[in-house]
């Protein structure tokens, strides 16, 4: 039914408003910024325990440029989760500044933190968390249709991802009726349908098989390929290798960077290490890396790519 002029009162619609048709969120850089997917700066986050504080990110630095995918080691305890918690706005930071698709995340309500995670970030776990008594297909269009997509584009999303990731045929099949990998690809699909601008994946491997966690990686390579930023914690190095780049965690900081095996695409990295010594280290298709030593930094990592 539509509206007659100078009505107090929206019409309603089965719709939800589109992506593009919302307000930006503060901090928004605009259209046609070339800010990085993700970037941290000096960010500390400590967690009240009972015998003692937790320091669990002490001063972590660490830029991700559009399209990289970047792979986080580290030991138990160094803070990768952590870190991914807090690009996609889940931990609040105690200082520092993180940013993602160039918008601050330290001045974000709540609710415009939900905003930020519907439309730019998606999020892979080492356990699926699917909605097992809906369809493969409904999983994907859900998670669509909640980041703002009409009915139509959140089906033909759906169709397009489960197409991609090989799980078209088991479109109307029941997650309990998939295989491992299967099951992680239908996760993957899921945190893809938003369109994010960085893809964060916390151990997406830990759970499968050596033959699920290929089918993995083989996925995030393709992803990766098609221009996807990925930020993915492991302790795998062989799920490692398949980055662009690896960076390892420790005591909280970003302690080094290299070239990982994927190669694809050309960056720099930069890292001021604990001992105050800056490496610079180029990330080619060849996989020739650069190495300078330089001077300055204070104890903290700091990572530009």
């Amino acid at each position: 039914m539509s509206e007659s002029p100078g009505s107090p009162e929206p019409s309603r619609s089965s719709e939800p408003p589109r992506s593009s048709e919302l307000p930006e969120l503060p901090g928004s850089p605009g259209t046609g910024s070339e800010e990085p997917a993700v970037r941290l700066r000096s960010v500390y986050r400590t967690f009240d325990a009972e015998t003692a504080p937790v320091h669990a990110l002490r001063g972590a630095s660490l830029t991700v440029a559009r399209g990289e995918f970047v792979a986080v080691m580290g030991p138990s305890g160094s803070g990768k989760s952590t870190l991914l918690n807090v690009v996609a706005g889940l931990e609040r930071v105690d200082d520092g500044s993180v940013t993602v698709a160039g918008i601050a995340l330290t001045a974000l309500s709540e609710a415009d933190l939900a905003r930020l995670r519907r439309h730019h970030v998606g999020m892979v776990f080492q356990f699926f968390h699917l909605l097992e008594a809906m369809s493969v297909a409904d999983n994907v269009v859900l998670a669509a249709r909640l980041s703002g997509a009409g009915r139509r584009a959140a089906v033909r999303r759906g169709h397009d991802l489960l197409d991609l990731l090989g799980l078209l045929e088991r479109a109307d099949s029941m997650p309990g009726t998939l295989s491992g990998g299967q099951r992680q690809r239908l996760a993957i699909a899921r945190a893809l349908a938003n369109e994010p601008t960085v893809l964060l994946a916390d151990e997406p491997t830990g759970a499968l098989d050596s033959a699920g966690a290929a089918e993995v990686l083989d996925l995030f390579t393709r992803l990766h390929e098609r221009g996807q930023t990925i930020l993915m914690v492991t302790h795998d190095p062989q799920v490692a290798a398949g980055a662009q780049r690896i960076v390892t965690m420790r005591d909280g900081r970003v302690s080094t960077s290299a070239s990982g095996g994927a190669g694809a695409g050309t960056g720099a990295a930069g890292v001021a290490g604990a001992g105050g010594a800056t490496v610079a280290a180029g990330v080619a298709g060849a996989g020739g890396a650069t190495v300078a030593g330089g001077g300055a930094g204070r104890g903290r990592a700091e990572v530009s790519a």
